[in-house]
C-alpha cells in the first residue's frame, strides 16, 4: 500500500508524540498519532512534502532570524512562537544542566518550556538530516494569519479561539471536516487543527504561493534551512 504518493503531511507535537494530518487535496484528510516521526515510513510509499511545526536548523548563541520575524508578524499572538535553542543544547537532558549551561553560552536562562521542547527538536533535527523528502518548517498560526488576512483574535484555547480556527480551515481545504471536540491518542482537537493548517501550508510550498521568513534562504552547519513558512 503506497498511502503517502502525492500526499501532504503536516505534523504537530503532542504529548507523547505528533498529530499527523495526511492531506489529500479535493480528496480527504485522515489523522494519526505517532510517537516517532520514523513512523511515517508504515504507511507506505513517498510523501509529496512534509510540514512540522518545530524549529528547523538551529545556531549556537544567536536567536534565529526566522523566529525574530515571526512574532513581529504575529504581533498580538507573538508568544506562540518560541525561540529555538542553541544548538549545543540538543545533547543535554536534564534541565538544570541544561538551564546553567545556557547562562554560561549565552547570558541568560532556559525556560522549562523550551527544555520541554528539546527532546522533540532533536528528534526533528535527526529526522530532517537523513531523509530525502522535502521537509520545511511551518508555524499554525502563521497559517492562520495567512487565511484570515490578519493574526487570530483569540486563543486557540478558548472555545471562541477553536472555532475561529475550525472555521478558517473549513473555508480553505474544502471538503476536509475538522472534528469538533475530541482526542486521538494524547492529542487533543487543537493538535489537530494545528496539525491540518501545516498541512494547508505545505500546498502552497508545492505551488510556490507559501511566504517564507526570512525571505532570503540562511542555513545552519548541516545545511539545513533555517526559515518559517506560511
Amino acid at each position: 500500500m503506497n498511502f503517502l504518493e502525492n500526499t501532504l503531511v503536516g505534523l504537530d507535537g503532542c504529548p507523547g508524540g505528533w498529530i499527523v494530518a495526511l492531506w489529500k487535496p479535493l480528496d480527504e484528510i485522515r489523522f494519526h498519532f505517532m510517537r516517532q516521526i520514523s513512523e511515517i515510513v508504515e504507511y507506505g510509499g513517498r510523501p509529496a512534502l512534509i510540514g512540522i511545526d518545530i524549529p528547523i536548523g538551529l545556531v549556537q548563541g544567536t536567536a534565529r532570524e526566522c523566529d525574530v520575524l515571526a512574532r513581529k508578524e504575529l504581533g498580538a499572538r507573538r508568544s506562540s512562537v518560541f525561540p529555538a535553542p542553541d544548538r549545543r543544547l540538543l545533547s543535554l537532558t536534564d534541565y538544570h544542566k541544561a538551564n546553567s549551561m545556557n547562562r554560561e553560552w549565552n547570558g541568560k536562562g532556559l525556560s522549562k518550556q523550551t527544555f520541554n521542547l528539546i527532546s522533540k527538536i532533536r528528534e526533528v533535527d535527526e529526522f530532517a538530516r537523513k531523509t530525502d523528502v522535502p521537509i520545511f518548517e511551518i508555524h499554525p498560526e502563521l497559517a492562520f494569519a495567512q487565511m484570515a488576512g490578519s493574526p487570530m483574535v483569540h486563543n486557540k484555547k478558548t472555545p471562541q479561539g477553536f472555532q475561529e480556527r475550525r472555521n478558517w480551515l473549513m473555508q480553505n481545504m474544502p471538503g476536509v471536516d475538522i472534528p469538533e471536540r475530541g482526542h486521538l491518542g494524547p492529542a487533543k482537537s487543537d493538535d489537530w487543527m494545528d496539525s491540518a493548517a501545516v498541512a494547508w501550508s505545505t500546498q502552497r510550498i508545492l505551488q510556490g504561493q507559501a511566504k517564507r521568513l526570512p525571505a532570503e534562504a540562511v542555513h545552519d552547519k548541516y545545511g539545513l534551512l533555517m526559515a518559517i513558512h506560511f
